[in-house]
């Protein structure tokens, strides 16, 4: 907590600028827990990228894969990424908590399922939606049943939740929402 409350703006720049991502961006950064991707797991995750992009077609996207992941699905992500916008940076293999928080402290928001990341954005104040758009078959609920993120089940539910990332108003109903389930989920 003491290294997130001296995460500068400084700090957030020069992150982006350290893995080539435009600093003027919002950074967008989604934690991706599977080590192996289904069809249908690859098409949600490429319509929560093209959501992002439709909400802030400038945006830097940050992708970050479980350690565990195959590396024919981050090159089929990098593929998908490439096609949509040159300001991302992929993350795979073992990086670290730092890392982790890092990513998390640069972004406007974090997108996910279920990574126990999102615990660490919980407990820093960093918005979180969380999403279950198409029927994967992978326990996808986790922070909509924590009432820990805004949780959007199509897309137009993900780029109203983007929208309000600009409401201070919505930020911090979102916020206390986070506080309440850090103080029942986070020990």
């Amino acid at each position: 907590l003491r290294y997130a409350e001296g995460f500068t703006d400084i700090k957030k720049i020069a992150f982006k600028q350290s893995h080539g991502l435009d600093e003027r961006s919002g950074l967008y950064s989604m934690f991706l827990s599977p080590s192996f991707f289904s069809k249908k797991q690859i098409k949600e995750v490429t319509l929560v990228i093209e959501s992002i992009l439709t909400f802030d077609s400038n945006a830097s996207l940050c992708i970050k894969f479980h350690p565990k992941t195959e590396y024919r699905f981050i090159d089929i992500f990098d593929n998908v990424l490439s096609q949509k916008t040159s300001n991302y940076k992929i993350f795979s293999g073992s990086t670290g908590d730092r890392v982790n928080l890092d990513i998390i402290l640069s972004s406007k928001c974090i997108l996910q399922k279920q990574s126990t990341v999102g615990f660490i954005a919980m407990i820093t104040s960093v918005p979180m939606i969380s999403y279950d758009i198409l029927d994967t078959g992978y326990y996808d609920d986790m922070y909509k049943y924590m009432k820990a993120s805004w949780h959007c089940e199509s897309t137009k539910a993900i780029i109203q939740s983007l929208r309000m990332l600009n409401d201070s108003l919505e930020l911090q109903k979102l916020r206390e929402l986070q506080d309440i389930a850090c103080s029942k989920f986070c020990l």
